[in-house]
């Protein structure tokens, strides 16, 4: 999924978030990347990966959520 990097954006991938359980690992990347993990903060059983953006991945949202599956 992609979601714009606004303030509704940010409510709205909180709201994903949040609707997704105890449970999640989010996978970022981009200029505001940083911020938006910030943005977000820390929940219980919540993970959020920056990946940098010149990574062949960054721009390919599967490949993130594989990335973010697969991790640790």
């Amino acid at each position: 999924m992609k979601f714009p990097a606004t303030t509704t954006g940010i409510e709205a991938i909180r709201g994903f978030v949040t609707s997704c359980g105890n449970h999640v690992r989010l996978a970022v990347a981009g200029v505001a990347a940083l911020s938006l993990a910030l943005a977000l903060g820390n929940g219980p059983g919540r993970q959020t990966f920056i990946v940098s953006s010149s990574t062949t991945i960054a721009g390919q949202a599967a490949a993130l959520a594989h990335y973010a599956d697969h991790t640790l």
